[in-house]
């Protein structure tokens, strides 16, 4: 989770600026990890597909943010094989389409 809170990571530069728009600070990661775990377990699956790490599933849905927005998020699940517990991948916003 940490890059996703780093804006000078390569991978999760951009997703951190995302984040912290929204209110989420490295130093307070403990927010964004609930947010996301109840973003998992308040959702409905978006999709799930087999790899050859095991099942791997996404939820995509508003996600409660510290500024009080609810951004769309795509957040990415996986349940290793061998494991019975899903492990977070990564998150990222979504853009919706327009109407």
């Amino acid at each position: 989770m940490d890059y996703l809170l780093d804006a000078a990571h390569p991978d999760g530069g951009s997703k951190a600026v995302f984040f912290h728009r929204a209110g989420f600070r490295a130093a307070n990661w403990e927010l964004m990890a609930e947010a996301l775990h109840n973003h998992a377990i308040e959702n409905e699956l978006a999709g799930g597909e087999e790899t050859t790490y095991g099942r791997k599933f996404t939820i995509e849905a508003p996600l409660p943010t510290p500024d009080g927005r609810r951004p769309h998020v795509r957040s990415v699940w996986i349940i290793l094989r061998g494991e019975e517990a899903p492990r977070f991948v990564s998150a990222y916003p979504l853009r919706l389409p327009r109407d």
